[in-house]
């Protein structure tokens, strides 16, 4: 069964981002009690988990509104390289694609070059790509914030044009995982200089932009409120279910 790629740019989003954590023995009774109490709302709810979770769980959700999403793909279509994923590989069990996230920069050493040659991909593929950009503490002034959000962009986004598919998470490195979350006024320059560079790569472009960064059902709320936010990249929080379904029914009317 393949499953819809299409999704609701008029309804907020949120993306849970479980990054190499939660047992296998432990996805399913999530992803059940998930389905069984996730609050009715507008809006589109997507959960990635480690890859090898993917085929199974994608049967588990496939008549439910829950979508699946990949944190990653691999910057060539196929050949000899061990142990990456082809987007290929993706289409028949997600709809979204984590391209870009700060660990795979800082960590795993991906180049604005490389991304855009993740992001063409999933595009090409026909699947929604969550572009992360975020800036280092060093770069938090508004000036360099600035300067280093349109350097990612534009870089990030070199040779792209599937502008209706994409998702651009603001994720500033020094709020990931730290429980530092961004103010409104960092959250707002980078909003503003979102839609400034994607008007200018592509002036019919609609932007579709969400916070990532120590997201919490303490801290959700205030992400509702930023006008030009659609919704949120959820990482430590969304590894309890308890909270997700709270930030869900926080943020969702």
């Amino acid at each position: 069964m393949i499953c819809s790629k299409i999704f609701n740019r008029k309804k907020p989003i949120l993306i849970a981002n479980w990054k190499m954590n939660v047992p296998a023995i432990e996805w399913l009774p999530y992803i059940i009690k998930l389905k069984e109490d996730m609050p009715k709302k507008e809006a589109t709810i997507v959960v990635c988990p480690p890859t090898v979770y993917l085929s199974e769980m994608s049967q588990n959700t496939a008549d439910t509104d829950i979508r699946l999403g990949a944190q990653n793909v691999s910057q060539y279509l196929d050949g000899s390289f061990t142990g990456e994923v082809s987007v290929h590989m993706l289409p028949e069990i997600v709809a979204f694609v984590i391209v870009g996230h700060s660990e795979r920069r800082t960590i795993f050493c991906e180049s604005n070059e490389i991304i855009a040659k993740k992001i063409k991909l999933v595009g090409d593929a026909g699947l929604n790509p969550i572009l992360c950009v975020g800036e280092p503490l060093e770069a938090r002034t508004k000036t360099l914030q600035a300067t280093y959000l349109r350097n990612q962009l534009y870089k990030s986004l070199d040779n792209f044009t599937f502008w209706e598919n994409l998702i651009v998470a603001y994720e500033p490195i020094w709020a990931i995982g730290t429980g530092n979350s961004a103010d409104i006024d960092d959250i707002n320059t980078a909003v503003d200089v979102i839609n400034d560079v994607m008007i200018e790569l592509n002036p019919k472009a609609e932007p579709f932009i969400v916070y990532g960064g120590s997201v919490t059902p303490k801290n959700i709320a205030m992400y509702k409120e930023i006008p030009g936010l659609k919704g949120a990249l959820i990482g430590g929080a969304s590894l309890d279910v308890q909270k997700f379904l709270k930030i869900i029914d926080i943020y969702c009317y």
